[in-house]
């Protein structure tokens, strides 16, 4: 048997229509052809998928006379058409499976005609985007990894009314949504802290809620688009693209091709500054399991601290810009304002520096919490706010240089922070 038979046998040979011996004919030729045996392992999974998610549309009755209207659409458009002359054969034997797998049957002919009809139908990928968009949306616990342009990786548990976040630095944060409180840990110093989050609703770093709002914005625009970015190896596995947007949300959204989970979530322009990149996701464990707890550990000293997180203002703002230069960074404010992410990526520099200044651990949360809750004061700002940083490369002694400028809610001018942290009004 020759790679072109075989390829046209293997639909029937995935569903199990062949006679002995044809299917030990395409048996025997996979063995030794790795592009044959890649194909039929493809062809396998495609089924599998379908066949999952089938139900889902086989009470269209007119399914197959769409999916075969797509296929010579597509195919009349092709400079290399060239019809095949066992599809008559092929409709017959999968005939026999339509009624159970009217999905996967109607895809595997277009299989046969050589076409990836779920990479190039507009239909298959707004079906593949509703079906990742609810996956996210019904999710009542998941675990995953964020990272904000390009930076380094913090780990995210979200269960029940409790969101952890696993730093990179020794620092954990658990926010129990129904108290407002938060529980930070050091495990490197063995200490805990409790501390108030005002209105968490929109905590700059609650990243799973707000990767919800977005597909709830973008399901619900009638300008959203929808567009096949192809198959891409992530963690050598291989995975689904779709990029979805609207005039002002933008998602890439890669879903492993076994297991249906997002296995990388590419946000533009996040916060207003950066990418937000979203990785390893796993839905809906119990609860029981992920080791969300407010309780202290026995081996932890508790701690009091008198900062909370409750109706951050401008003047947070701007103390969080004054310790971030004045003692941070040598008089330079950072480049970017993309939430947590500002102190994790700089911490190795941030601990040296607190270090040589001789201040205590507690001294140093609350000079990182001081600048969180200064970056809570932009997140809460309005949509039309129309906030900008630009203090890149500024230093405290630019007083000319504008490091931030944002519009308060129904205010018709804005406020503007210089970089000697002068505030003023303007046009």
């Amino acid at each position: 048997m020759n790679c072109e038979i075989c390829k046209e046998n293997l639909v029937c040979y995935v569903e199990g229509l062949l006679d002995e011996q044809e299917r030990f004919a395409v048996e025997e030729h996979i063995n030794v052809c790795q592009e044959c045996e890649f194909q039929a392992n493809e062809t396998t999974k495609l089924r599998e998928r379908l066949i999952f998610r089938g139900e889902e549309i086989s009470e269209d009755v007119f399914l197959e006379e769409k999916v075969l209207e797509q296929i010579y659409i597509e195919k009349s458009q092709s400079a290399n058409y060239r019809p095949v002359a066992n599809l008559t054969v092929s409709i017959r034997h999968l005939r026999k499976n339509l009624v159970k797998y009217i999905a996967a049957a109607s895809i595997a002919i277009a299989l046969i005609l050589g076409i990836h009809l779920l990479g190039n139908s507009t239909v298959e990928a707004n079906v593949a985007w509703t079906r990742v968009a609810d996956d996210i949306l019904n999710a009542e616990t998941a675990t995953f990894d964020v990272a904000l342009g390009g930076g380094p990786v913090i780990k995210n548990i979200v269960g029940g009314q409790y969101r952890k976040q696993i730093l990179g630095n020794g620092l954990e944060h658990t926010i129990d949504y129904n108290t407002g409180h938060i529980l930070i840990l050091n495990s490197v110093k063995k200490t805990a802290y409790f501390t108030e989050s005002g209105n968490i609703a929109n905590y700059s770093t609650n990243y799973f809620q707000y990767l919800k709002d977005k597909i709830e914005i973008l399901k619900l625009s009638p300008n959203t688009k929808v567009a096949v970015l192809g198959t891409r190896i992530i963690s050598d596995r291989p995975t689904d693209g779709l990029h979805i947007y609207n005039d002002s949300i933008d998602l890439k959204i890669w879903t492993d091709v076994e297991d249906a989970l997002p296995a990388l979530i590419i946000y533009d322009k996040t916060l207003g500054q950066t990418t937000l990149e979203m990785r390893n996701f796993k839905f809906n464990i119990p609860v029981e399991e992920l080791a969300l707890s407010m309780n202290v550990p026995e081996e932890y000293t508790l701690e009091p601290l008198a900062l909370d997180f409750a109706n951050p203002t401008e003047q947070d703002l701007i103390e969080a810009l004054n310790i971030w230069a004045n003692i941070y960074s040598d008089g330079h404010f950072p480049d970017k304002l993309d939430g947590v992410a500002l102190l994790v990526s700089q911490g190795e520099i941030i601990n040296k520096k607190t270090d040589e200044l001789g201040m205590t651990e507690k001294e140093k949360l609350a000079a990182s919490l001081q600048i969180t809750k200064g970056l809570l004061f932009i997140q809460n700002l309005a949509p039309d706010s129309d906030w900008q940083y630009t203090g890149k490369g500024v230093t405290t002694n630019d007083a000319m240089s504008i490091i931030f400028r944002y519009k308060p809610e129904g205010s018709e001018t804005y406020r503007v922070i210089y970089g000697d942290l002068v505030v003023e009004d303007a046009d």
